[in-house]
């Protein structure tokens, strides 16, 4: 079937640490898996994992349907509109940091999200052609678990990975609304994924030049970095073109942030201030990514001269301080500098 399918922004949660407490779970049959999926750790204990599950099943009740989890640890449900799947991993880990009296609420928003998403499948017309869809055609940046948390599969939509850990997702820009554009519409204009998105990546830089605004601001701890904002819910992805701006990017690349859909922190990498710029930069988006509006990512990455990201892992260490794992070149370029 050929479709578009609207996006919607994902369930907002906090981001704030908060330990299950006494828990109070319910004296019914036991329905938990005999095979317990992995995310079951992010709950925590058995009343946790319990509980979780018995609301889950709860929530589809109420609306006259049944839900299961599977052996792959999808919830199943199924009820007057037959069967459906779902992935609840990313819903589970952001209950493990919400209070369980909130876990109705939470996963009641969640739901009501995924089904405003599917039913406006087919709502949208299409564009019959690539030419009449190609001046609308852009790119996105989105978090990771944005399509599970849909209910799509990767294989569904055109998109790729430049940023490791989110999914650059091809979208069809309307007046009020942005869409996903499944890949059977691609094939369906006779075109490839690859080149498409080509097209989506020139009209997005061509859009953001007029968008986008680059500010050298100065941060304690961290020194001066260049924020870019954007009204659009693009002006992310800028970061995917730096070649625009050349004062950005030094001459070992960039240190690059990208918390939220209307911007980005980027740091030049000249010489070793980096260091001390990334730990202190990893705690500032941190705490700015919580409660955000249209979250992406508190990770940071490591933009190389050559156009490619590379994941810059940062720990929590033992001693309340910040342990940073630089990939392999990065580490061998710092070992040079003084």
């Amino acid at each position: 079937m050929n479709r578009i399918i609207r996006t919607l922004p994902l369930v907002a949660f906090s981001l704030l640490a908060a330990g299950c407490g006494d828990i109070s779970v319910p004296t019914v049959e036991n329905t938990l898996p005999q095979t317990q999926p992995a995310w079951f750790d992010t709950l925590g204990g058995a009343d946790a994992q319990f509980l979780f599950v018995t609301r889950l099943r709860a929530h589809f009740e109420d609306e006259g349907q049944a839900a299961r989890l599977d052996d792959e640890g999808r919830l199943e449900v199924n009820g007057p509109g037959g069967q459906q799947f779902f992935v609840v991993a990313g819903l589970a880990e952001r209950a493990a940091v919400t209070p369980p009296d909130d876990w109705d609420a939470l996963i009641a928003e969640h739901f009501d999200a995924v089904a405003a998403l599917r039913a406006a499948v087919g709502d949208v017309e299409v564009p019959k052609t690539f030419d009449e869809a190609r001046p609308r055609l852009r790119v996105r940046i989105h978090p990771e678990g944005y399509l599970a948390d849909a209910g799509l599969r990767p294989e569904d939509v055109v998109h790729r990975v430049d940023l490791p850990g989110t999914r650059t997702i091809l979208i069809l820009d309307g007046d009020e609304t942005a869409l996903v554009v499944p890949r059977d519409d691609v094939l369906r204009w006779g075109q490839e994924p690859d080149n498409v998105l080509a097209v989506a990546f020139a009209n997005t830089r061509r859009a953001l030049e007029q968008d986008v605004e680059v500010t050298a601001k100065d941060f304690e701890g961290i020194g001066t970095l260049h924020v870019l904002t954007g009204r659009s819910f693009y002006a992310a992805s800028a970061v995917l073109g730096l070649e625009e701006w050349p004062e950005l990017l030094g001459k070992h690349g960039a240190i690059v942030a990208v918390p939220w859909r209307h911007g980005a922190f980027v740091y030049p990498f000249e010489d070793a201030r980096v260091r001390t710029v990334v730990p202190a930069l990893h705690r500032y988006v941190a705490r700015i990514v919580e409660g955000t509006k249209g979250p992406i990512s508190t990770d940071l990455w490591w933009r190389r001269p050559d156009g490619i990201f590379e994941a810059i892992d940062v720990r929590e260490a033992e001693d309340g301080g910040v342990e940073v794992i630089p990939p392999a070149e990065m580490a061998r370029i710092l070992s040079t500098l003084r």
